[in-house]
């Protein structure tokens, strides 16, 4: 194996532009060769806001309004919004969720005027208070 180098260059850059690196590790690529490898994700100001993070909330706050708000997966539909919001009262809306501050792509802003066209409420969620408002328009007085 040749000389190592010293990965904290590569730290470094990360931190600068907002990613996190944890366990570095040296993988075998050939006989000669080693490649550096990460784990890598986005930091948010320390906070811990991440998708998953509002996911979870968002699909705890229609549980308590009674509903349910299942994974939307289309096989061969590219672009189609993360969960289904099902409440009481029939309501029913698609919902894309963000983390702080990121927008929905070009193909999922397709989908969104697709859908609505078809007369679907179609919402982007990319915090924790629009969680409650958001819920609120798809509920209607169903609350």
């Amino acid at each position: 194996m040749r000389h190592r180098h010293n990965h904290s260059r590569y730290i470094q850059n990360a931190i600068l532009l907002g990613i996190g690196i944890c366990n570095p590790w040296y993988t075998r690529v050939s006989k000669y060769r080693e490649r550096l490898c990460f784990r890598v994700f986005l930091c948010h100001g320390g906070n811990g806001m991440n998708e998953k993070y509002i996911e979870r909330k968002f699909v705890e706050a229609v549980k308590k309004m009674g509903g349910f708000a299942p994974k939307f997966v289309s096989p061969g539909l590219d672009g189609v919004p993360d969960r289904l919001v099902l409440l009481p009262m029939a309501r029913f809306a698609f919902v894309e969720l963000k983390a702080p501050g990121q927008k929905m792509r070009p193909l999922q802003v397709k989908r969104k005027r697709q859908l609505e066209k078809l007369g679907f409420s179609v919402y982007c969620v990319d915090s924790l208070e629009q969680i409650e408002t958001v819920l609120k328009k798809i509920g209607g007085d169903a609350l």
